[in-house]
């Protein structure tokens, strides 16, 4: 039983989850979490459209003509608000050539952030905490400020579904290493 366990989080944690890949030069990670809007819309247009294909196929879950308008408005409104969230985020550390790379991946484009990696003096994680919720993430300290640049750089903008403080830690800490910076975490 433990080892089906193992196998289904192995297997949620490679669709929806942060790989970090280590190279002799480079860092790379990708972060996979949606966030929550994304991924309650994508779940939902799944559900819905299932409803709709098996009542258009005659499988019979008591929806009349009404039901079929109930339930296919609320999966267009969920295909719609899946274009609002990324897909997901990959982070990039080239040592030889000094750059990072930040990446955002959305349904129809794909934003990215470059710069220099030697800006960045310390690493960490910040914890916003407000009255109901609390967000993770990841921040680059730098030197200065560098032509309007902030002293701190967030690597994800938004709050990500399944935001632990320990995913977190591990993406600060192979950044910690990759680039040989101190740890400075934040509250």
């Amino acid at each position: 039983m433990f080892a089906l366990y193992e196998k289904i989080k192995g297997m949620i944690n490679w669709l929806i989850g942060v790989m970090i890949i280590k190279r002799a030069e480079s860092l790379i990670i990708e972060d996979r979490r949606p966030t929550w809007p994304m991924l309650f819309s994508v779940l939902g247009a799944v559900f819905f459209s299932l409803v709709f294909i098996f009542s258009f196929f005659g499988y019979n879950f008591f929806i009349d003509s009404l039901g079929i308008w109930m339930v296919g408005i609320p999966g267009v409104v969920c295909v719609g608000l899946s274009f609002r969230g990324t897909i997901r985020e990959q982070y990039i550390f080239d040592r030889p050539s000094d750059t990072y790379q930040f990446a955002r991946q959305f349904l129809y484009k794909k934003e990215v952030i470059e710069g220099t990696i030697s800006q960045f003096c310390g690493v960490g994680v910040q914890t916003v905490t407000h009255d109901d919720w609390e967000k993770h993430s990841v921040i680059l300290r730098s030197e200065g400020i560098f032509l309007g640049l902030a002293p701190v750089q967030e690597i994800r903008a938004t709050k990500p579904a399944f935001n632990f403080w320990n995913t977190e830690d591990c993406i600060a800490q192979a950044i910690h290493k990759f680039l040989n910076i101190p740890r400075i975490d934040a509250e």
